[in-house]
């Protein structure tokens, strides 16, 4: 067996502590002694319940009204079960339209399968599209027609006559965003957007159309965040690393509306006010507050040591190409998790001298593991919560023979686990 002995750099995931969101975000005007400076009127909220047991505040975002009422209605949108956007955590602009890649599932596909980009398994504003034919596919409900024009880019047909178009970059090939939203009419509203880390951020909005001239505009700018949360989907990395500033709207150039965010880093990102004023008027602002400051943990990645740990594979007689690597819980004043690593033999069997890695507390720099053998007839060493402590304990599952053939010519043996 070769094992190294120097201490080798390695990234991991433990656990650190993040914010816990309560299950209802208590939103509150500002008190009264600030209210003289700002102008009669208020933001108004929508407070509700939905389906799956989620708090919701809605705020609609007033823009200049198209003189047919052709125009973009936009809200921001809370949700107790969201995870962050660009507009922080459980936060989100509605009225958005996007078409998604998704897993596959038995309802749909016949079997579940990952989410994967080069499929065609599709959602439609949350609505499962259903594969019709080549490069077609038709909503579960509402009679919406889908065709793909080309690799990035795909025609909607809705039921009223209006014509979508979206398209897929590969800064951000996620998702297919809508650039162009058409009426019977031919009038148009167009759609622009900015790429950071795979993931696509609304610019601009035009509408308001006249004789190929949009009147109207939305406009949203953003500003850089350090350290996101690095997800990964199909092989993948992705992660928000802008937060919404301002959302301002204009008609022929001229300031409408201007809603202005500012947040507060507890762990991640949540907006704290929402602000609201004219080119002449400001009304009184939103403030929101969140939980009752308890803890809950998360993920994030950190720089740890180990001294003693083995390659990825080697080769050779005890050769082996890949490790078992496993989790458990150790320690119980800790909040990080510890490790479980050993070879994976290519000839199948262990050597009783194999040794086996318990790095039980990843909460250090640099972590000594505790080295345990493999023993007789080694299959398998796991953490386990034996007796419902939140506390694991080693587990070594062995097999052991018994020395007289069966009937059928094969020795019999039992398998043992020993607590370690």
């Amino acid at each position: 067996m070769n094992m190294n002995h120097i201490t080798q750099k390695i990234i991991i995931m433990t656990t650190a502590l993040l914010l816990s969101l309560s299950g209802k975000a208590q939103v509150a005007v500002v008190s009264n002694s600030d209210n003289k400076k700002y102008d009669v009127g208020e933001i108004p909220v929508e407070y509700s319940l939905t389906p799956s047991g989620a708090v919701s505040y809605t705020i609609h975002i007033d823009v200049h009204p198209d003189t047919e009422e052709f125009q973009p209605n936009l809200s921001f949108m809370y949700n107790s079960q969201q995870r962050e956007t660009a507009l922080g955590y459980g936060w989100n602009i509605s009225g958005l339209s996007g078409i998604t890649h998704v897993s596959g599932s038995i309802y749909y596909n016949g079997k579940t399968t990952p989410l994967s980009l080069q499929d065609d398994k599709l959602m439609l504003d949350g609505m499962r599209l259903i594969k019709t034919g080549t490069g077609t596919w038709q909503s579960e409900q509402g009679f919406i027609r889908v065709n793909r024009e080309s690799e990035s880019r795909l025609k909607v047909h809705y039921p009223d006559g209006n014509i979508a178009i979206f398209e897929n970059s590969s800064q951000a090939p996620f998702s297919y965003v809508i650039t162009s939203y058409t009426n019977r009419k031919g009038r148009s509203i167009k759609y622009t957007y900015m790429q950071a880390d795979n993931l696509p951020y609304i610019r601009t909005i035009r509408y308001g159309e006249v004789q190929g001239v949009y009147n109207d505009s939305i406009v949203f700018n953003y500003r850089n965040i350090p350290n996101g949360i690095t997800r990964y989907a199909d092989g993948k990395s992705f992660k928000y690393s802008k937060l919404l500033e301002t959302v301002s709207s204009f008609y022929k150039g001229n300031l409408w509306r201007r809603y202005r965010i500012s947040y507060q880093n507890r762990g991640v990102y949540l907006p704290d006010s929402l602000e609201c004023e004219t080119f002449h008027q400001l009304l009184n602002p939103l403030r929101f507050g969140y939980g009752d400051g308890r803890s809950i943990e998360f993920l994030s990645d950190h720089i740890h040591y180990l001294s003693k740990y083995f390659h990825n594979s080697q080769q050779g007689q005890a050769g082996y190409s890949s490790l078992a690597i496993s989790r458990g819980k150790f320690s119980k004043t800790s909040n990080s998790d510890g490790l479980i690593i050993y070879p994976i033999p290519n000839q199948g069997e262990y050597h009783k001298a194999q040794e086996l890695l318990v790095y039980k507390d990843l909460s250090d720099i640099f972590i000594e593991p505790v080295v345990f053998t493999a023993g007789k007839e080694f299959k398998q060493l796991e953490a386990v919560d034996i007796d419902g402590s939140g506390v694991d304990k080693l587990v070594k599952n062995q097999l052991h023979q018994k020395g007289n053939a069966n009937t059928s010519g094969h020795t019999e043996g039992y398998a043992k686990s020993n607590y370690l």
